[in-house]
């Protein structure tokens, strides 16, 4: 009886030992895995496949798109330890062309600025200034009033992208037998004239705009 009284011990110790044990983390981080979010960033898991997966971008967007504002990520921001790898997004309501990232100035690797929905979220800003300002909407003065504001900021963007362009154009030029060629009229009449379409009803955003 005493052994049996025993051996039911041993077993329950060796049960409950097991049971306390935590499981092994994953040593891969999971895609889109959230790990800090505010109104200014976001620091997602971003896995083998990188910042470029579509996944990753659609949830930095959906965070930054509900702060009113626009997603950057730019080159070489992301970090590796033992979970795996993460990329930094981060949230604005301006175009930025560079950032500083660990004492360097990068540029943009992927922003959904000239998405549809970047489009959308510089119209609908348009649109909410010209309200404070005390435009009614519907009148051909509402109307003016957006597309002012809307062409102030794509030919902001433009001004900010040719200085960047003109920055570094002498590396690109040293360090590569091929250079991407900017044309700012073409770029500011394309933003202008997609942004004078969906005001007027000419197209449909996310169909044919």
């Amino acid at each position: 009886m005493k052994k049996l009284f025993l051996s039911i011990f041993v077993a329950g110790l060796f049960l409950s030992g097991c049971s306390s044990t935590p499981p092994t983390p994953s040593a891969v981080t999971p895609i889109g895995y959230k790990y800090q979010s505010s109104e200014s960033s976001i620091l997602l898991g971003i896995g083998d496949k990188g910042m470029s997966d579509q996944a990753v971008k659609e949830i930095a967007s959906e965070h930054c798109n509900s702060f009113n504002k626009y997603v950057f990520n730019y080159e070489y921001d992301f970090i590796e330890d033992s979970d795996g790898a993460k990329g930094y997004f981060y949230c604005t309501d301006k175009y930025e062309p560079t950032r500083s990232v660990k004492g360097k100035i990068r540029n943009i690797n992927w922003t959904n600025y000239e998405s549809q929905e970047g489009t959308s979220l510089r119209i609908n800003k348009a649109k909410n200034t010209c309200k404070t300002l005390g435009f009614e909407e519907g009148t051909e003065k509402f109307t003016d009033c957006t597309l002012k504001l809307y062409t102030q900021e794509v030919e902001n963007r433009v001004a900010l992208e040719v200085a960047r362009q003109k920055s570094s154009s002498a590396s690109s030029s040293s360090n590569s037998d091929t250079m991407t060629i900017y044309d700012p009229v073409r770029d500011r009449q394309n933003q202008i004239d997609r942004g004078m379409k969906m005001l007027s009803g000419g197209c449909t955003l996310g169909i044919d705009c």
